[in-house]
Parts: C-alpha cells; sequence; structure tokens
C-alpha cells in the first residue's frame, strides 16, 4: 500500500517543474495583459515613466512586472503554502524549522534564492537529483522543501483501491500495512483505521457469502425434476 508514503513523499524534479510551468503560465497572462496596457499608453505619451530606465537598465514596465511574479508567488506560499500550479498537482512547500515559515523565510527564498537558482543556466535546481529532501538550492537557503499533500478523501479513495487489491490477494496484507512505521499517526489514528479496515473487509466477506447464499436458493424444484427426469431417461435407455 502507499496511500501513506505519498502523503509524505517529497516531489522530484518532474512534477515541480510542472506546476512551475503553470505559475509561469498564470503571471505571463497578468504580466502581459500589463505591457499591452502600458504599450497602449505609449503610443499617445511616448516619454512616460514607464518607459524609462529606472533601476541600472530596467525600465518601470520590466520593474512592475517582476513586482508582479514576486508578489505572487510571495503571497501564494505564505497564506498557504501553495501557488495555483502546486494546487493543480497537490503540492506545498513546507519549512524543516520547527517553528515553521516566517514571512523573511519565503521573500528570501522567492527572491533572492530562486534568483541564485536560475541565474546560471538554472542548475540550481541539480540539486534535486543529489539531495535526500529533494530540494532545490532556493530550498536549501530557506530551510524548505516541497512535498506532496493529498486530502483526507485522496487518502480514502487511495486506502479503499488498495484495500480490494489487498483482500482480493492476502488478507495479511492489512496487518502488513499497519506494522509499517508511520509518522504522521498518531496511535488513537492507527486503530481508529486498523477497525475500519477490518470492518470493510468482514462487510465485503459477508456480503460475498450472502451472494452465493442467493444463487443457491435460485435453483427452482423445476431445476430438480429435470435433473431426476434426465437421470431416469437415461437409466431407461
Amino acid at each position: 500500500m502507499q496511500c501513506q508514503d505519498k502523503t509524505n513523499y517529497n516531489a522530484g524534479f518532474g512534477v515541480r517543474f510542472a506546476a512551475y510551468m503553470v505559475d509561469l503560465l498564470l503571471v505571463g497572462i497578468v504580466t502581459g495583459i500589463f505591457r499591452i496596457t502600458i504599450w497602449s499608453i505609449s503610443l499617445a505619451y511616448p516619454d512616460n515613466i514607464f518607459n524609462k530606465e529606472i533601476l541600472f537598465d530596467k525600465t518601470g514596465t520590466a520593474i512592475i512586472a517582476y513586482l508582479i511574479s514576486v508578489i505572487y508567488f510571495i503571497c501564494s506560499t505564505y497564506t498557504s503554502g501553495r501557488t495555483i500550479g502546486k494546487m493543480i498537482f497537490k503540492l506545498k512547500v513546507v519549512s524543516l524549522d520547527e517553528d515553521g515559515m516566517n514571512l523573511w523565510d519565503i521573500c528570501y527564498r522567492e527572491t533572492i534564492g530562486r534568483y541564485l537558482s536560475t541565474v546560471i543556466f538554472h542548475l540550481g535546481y541539480l540539486t534535486i537529483f543529489i539531495n535526500s529532501n529533494k530540494q532545490a538550492l532556493h530550498d536549501l537557503l530557506a530551510d524548505t522543501k516541497v512535498v506532496f499533500e493529498f486530502s483526507n478523501s485522496d487518502i480514502s479513495n487511495i486506502e479503499v483501491s488498495n484495500l480490494e487489491a489487498a483482500t482480493s490477494d492476502n488478507r495479511n496484507d492489512v496487518s502488513d500495512y499497519y506494522q509499517k512505521p508511520r509518522t504522521d499517526d498518531t496511535n488513537t489514528g492507527i486503530k481508529r483505521r486498523k477497525r475500519s479496515i477490518e470492518s470493510y473487509i468482514q462487510m465485503r466477506e459477508e456480503s460475498l457469502g450472502h451472494t452465493e447464499s442467493e444463487k443457491e436458493s435460485e435453483k427452482t424444484p423445476e431445476d430438480n425434476n429435470d435433473v431426476v427426469y434426465g437421470e431416469d431417461t437415461n437409466n431407461e435407455l
């Protein structure tokens, strides 16, 4: 059974990349609308502040577009640990620190940390392949990691699906599952889940037994007479 392992599973490069692409697409749509608006304004007012270089060689338009992206990632991660892309793929940013993530950690992760991860051909993301927690460089700097997060209903569906496979193969698979170490469940939770599993097995076995009884009861006297008649006829022949 893999449902418990999956809830604590560190997210790898592929799923994180897919979630990041979704976020970039959403941010790109918003910033694209902003750039089109500024371009329209520039047709009438070419010397507006958005077209002037303000910081180094960056124009006002470029700076605001960057701020839109940064604010999106910071606010989403700070409020729920998930951007829209991470929500789609059931991912969440969590802290390895007992005190949890604070606003400073998230700002550092999404600005300086992410810049360092991407500045040289995105080499900062390669640490995902060699780190036990699958942390990118900005995760290492902010002491965070990205994990899968499933809701209780998702876990229940996975458990029922895996349970059906276990009962069809071997009843002992269920007890073996509960002998595995579980890091996120209390003893009470384990007992409660075990009782639910055993109740489900009992109900399933009773249902199968009831079905067999119904099949036996469906045989009619006529069917029995046909069998006897057939045997008598054969004897006569």
